[in-house]
C-alpha cells in the first residue's frame, strides 16, 4: 500500500511510544460502528485489514496505524422533500404560517426519523509513524 497523498508533521516532543503501549492507547478508542441515532463516528482499525486485529504494524521502527470514519448518509433532496410536506400539512390543517424555528425543529426531527435507514459511507485514513526522525506521516488531501 503506498500513500496517494502525504502530509508530514513533526511532534513537538520525542515520540515516545512503544508500539505495544500505542496499540493500548489506540485499544481504548477502537472503531465502533454508528448507533442508529448517531450521524458519524471515528475510530481506529487495524491497518492491515482482516489480517490482523492488531491496532499498530511495527516493522523496521516504523509504526503505521489506520483510523476510520463512518457517517451516515441522508441526501439533503429527500430531507428537504420531507420536510415541504410536513410544513404543508401544518399550513393546511392549522391554517397558519411555519416559521424557521420550527421548521429546524422539524428538519431535526426528520433526520431522527431518517437516520437507523440511513446508508454508511466508510472513509480510511493511514499513518506512519517514524519515531526516530520525530515524523507523523497522514496519507490525507489536506490538513
Amino acid at each position: 500500500m503506498w500513500f496517494k497523498n502525504a502530509i508530514f508533521y513533526r511532534f513537538s516532543q520525542p515520540f515516545s511510544y512503544t508500539p505495544e503501549a500505542l496499540e493500548e492507547k489506540l485499544t481504548e478508542k477502537a472503531f465502533v460502528p454508528c448507533g442508529s441515532q448517531e450521524l458519524s463516528r471515528f475510530g481506529w482499525v487495524s491497518p492491515a485489514g482482516d489480517l490482523s486485529e492488531m491496532l499498530v504494524h511495527a516493522g523496521n521502527g516504523f509504526m503505521l496505524i489506520a483510523g476510520q470514519k463512518e457517517e451516515k448518509i441522508i441526501p439533503s433532496a429527500v430531507i428537504r422533500q420531507q420536510l415541504d410536506g410536513r410544513v404543508k400539512i401544518i399550513e393546511d390543517e392549522q391554517a397558519r404560517k411555519v416559521y424557521k424555528k420550527e421548521k429546524d425543529q422539524l428538519k431535526d426531527e426528520i433526520i431522527l426519523d431518517l437516520l437507523p435507514r440511513a446508508f454508511s459511507k466508510y472513509q480510511k485514513t493511514w499513518a506512519l509513524i517514524a519515531p526516530s526522525q520525530n515524523l507523523l506521516i497522514v496519507d490525507a488531501s489536506s490538513h
